[in-house]
């Protein structure tokens, strides 16, 4: 059984994309490991390089596919040289030849991984290929499209065989990819992230450490990253902070600039060490951004007094000079992450957003505990965009009945209903 990664599925109206996930997850072995609804970015000359694909597959001794995935009925016209696709929703024009944008999606992850380190020494055999789990494709519809490299609805029980055909197509036998190319396109994806222990100022080289994330992790971070706004919850040690740093930098690797803050001094200076060297992250824990820029911004602020972070002075004096601070200074980021949020209180947020570039819809990923709540903290997202806790109940949001109507086989769909309740709802049989 491959290694499917985000596991379970993400929401997707796709069902092209559930039938080869959910074939992927049953007939590829476990050297496999699948990547579904990924995507990177790339620093380049002119900005950055967006890239995504439907699927990413990867094995140790045939390299990596890319594989985009098209559902329903593909015509091409030769004279124009325009794909239609027909499905459920009616026929329409695509914008793209289906090979070519499966073409390009290679050659932009092939840019990212030539940056890893030691590409030279575990450089894959690296292709594309086209899937079509709704149709047969028999004969190529112009030169740059050819059958071989094609799985269709003929391979839908022999899923093993095709992705395995069609990976041979690219093989280049000095290419050894091995397990450290494995890993490589693993962080290159962002399903791995860098910690250093033991939590301080400054480590040493053999204090790092690289921590592979967790199914729960990599579908929170899935589900995370796919959103303009999303919150996490979930207990201490269910690893928020490192889900955290690493939206923070997928997200300063995007060209954003980004503000990392948190409640807590300590957190913060952990936060600062985790993400130091890394160009368009700012990190600061709450209160010290409410004192750096209110000086800044020339903003007259009391005496600290001794009390603690509850008095009058933390609670609405230092936010209310951030808040003059913002008007003063304009907005400077253009995503936040926030740990600890559910120690920020609720009339905090307008301040912090006020040095948002877009303050009302803009990036915005907030981490919080719950059962931590110690001040009466408020989360700013709805809660259709909250997934959690984590780990302990991901696998009962309601998100998550998507991806059992997939192995559902029954007359009627299961439908969650929250707290891990699913119900069976009767309806016709599905043809």
């Amino acid at each position: 059984m491959a290694r499917m990664v985000p596991f379970p599925m993400l929401p997707t109206e796709s069902t092209a994309e559930r039938r080869l996930y959910e074939g992927f997850l049953e007939q590829l072995d476990e050297a496999f490991v699948v990547y579904h609804s990924v995507d990177w970015v790339i620093a380049g000359r002119n900005g950055p390089d967006e890239g995504e694909a439907d699927f990413v597959i990867a094995h140790p001794e045939l390299g990596v596919l890319v594989l985009e995935a098209k559902g329903g009925r593909l015509d091409f016209d030769p004279a124009t040289r325009r794909w239609t696709q027909t499905g459920h929703s009616g026929t329409h024009r695509l914008d793209e030849d289906p090979f070519h944008q499966a073409k390009g999606a290679m050659h932009s992850l092939v840019r990212i991984l030539e940056g890893r380190p030691g590409w030279d020494r575990w450089r894959p055999s690296y292709g594309y290929g086209l899937a079509l789990p709704d149709g047969r494709y028999e004969k190529a519809a112009h030169p740059g499209a050819p059958v071989e490299l094609v799985i269709d609805r003929d391979d839908l029980h022999r899923l093993a065989e095709g992705v395995r055909r069609v990976m041979a197509s690219w093989m280049r036998p000095d290419r050894r990819f091995g397990a450290e190319g494995m890993d490589e396109l693993a962080e290159a994806l962002g399903f791995r992230v860098e910690v250093r222990v033991p939590l301080k100022l400054r480590f040493d080289e053999e204090d790092r450490k690289i921590v592979e994330l967790t199914q729960d992790q990599a579908w929170v971070l899935s589900f995370v990253v796919k959103r303009r706004r999303a919150a996490v919850t979930g207990p201490a040690g269910s690893g928020k902070t490192l889900l955290a740093i690493s939206v923070a930098k997928r997200l300063a690797a995007s060209g954003h600039r980004v503000l990392l803050t948190c409640f807590n001094k300590r957190l913060g200076d952990h936060l600062r060490a985790s993400v130091d060297g890394i160009a368009r992250i700012e990190v600061a824990h709450f209160h010290q951004l409410c004192a750096e820029l209110a000086r800044e911004a020339g903003v007259q602020l009391p005496a600290e007094p001794e009390a603690g972070p509850s008095s009058p002075y933390f609670e609405h004096k230092l936010p209310e000079a951030l808040a003059e601070a913002a008007a003063r200074l304009g907005p400077r980021f253009d995503a936040m992450v926030v740990d600890e949020g559910q120690d920020m209180r609720g009339w905090w947020w307008p301040a912090l957003l006020a040095l948002h570039t877009e303050p009302d819809d803009g990036l915005l990923y907030v981490f919080a505990d719950d059962h931590q709540n110690l001040y009466g903290g408020e989360l700013p997202i709805p809660e259709e965009d909250r997934v959690g806790p984590i780990p302990h109940n991901l696998r009962n949001t309601k998100q998550i009945g998507e991806f059992v109507s997939v192995f559902y086989e029954g007359p009627s769909e299961p439908v969650a209903r929250g707290s891990g309740v699913f119900v069976i709802q009767h309806q016709e049989p599905r043809t």
